[in-house]
């Protein structure tokens, strides 16, 4: 599911660039093409999973995530972009999947490449709104790395329980 819902923002994505362009303040004509290429990546990904049953992915993958919304932020006007959000659908899926310290910590760069594509883009123009989506991110992603931690606690105590519960052994 993570997999598809991937592919679904990469092209909701493209389709915000090429249907709606009023909204989108395109940094450059690279745009699209960065665009594009987290859509093939997407695809890929995609293709692999549905190929190996299985497929395991660990949290580098969520790393290459953000690097791309970074890139994508960055090419599509920095502050004024409206795929910031982007951010936590990776936050999300890795702390969901991998606990709170993996949500926390691709938290803390989301908000060092939303701070990055935003001062690259504009410089020290728009601090305000830097900082305002800077603390965003970081509180809503922590948040969602916490419940994600959560949730991963609870999954390995009901695990533990179904295999203590299957013991046979009086004295235990």
């Amino acid at each position: 599911m993570v997999f598809g819902m991937r592919v679904l923002l990469a092209f909701s994505a493209l389709l915000t660039l090429f249907i709606g362009p009023a909204g989108v303040e395109l940094h450059d004509q690279w745009s699209a093409v960065v665009v594009a290429g987290y859509a093939v990546h997407s695809l890929t990904l995609l293709a692999i999973a549905s190929y190996r049953a299985g497929f395991w992915h660990g949290p580098l993958v969520y790393w290459i995530d953000i690097f791309w919304y970074g890139l994508i932020v960055y090419a599509t006007g920095g502050s004024v972009s409206p795929f910031f959000s982007f951010f936590f659908f990776a936050i999300q899926a890795t702390s969901f999947r991998h606990g709170f310290d993996a949500g926390a910590k691709l938290t803390l760069g989301a908000v060092g490449l939303v701070a990055l594509s935003m001062l690259a883009t504009q410089g020290l123009q728009l601090l305000h709104i830097l900082l305002l989506r800077a603390t965003f991110v970081l509180a809503l992603g922590y948040m969602i790395a916490f419940w994600g931690g959560l949730a991963v606690d609870q999954r390995r105590r009901l695990a533990l329980l179904r295999d203590v519960s299957k013991l046979s052994n009086p004295r235990f």
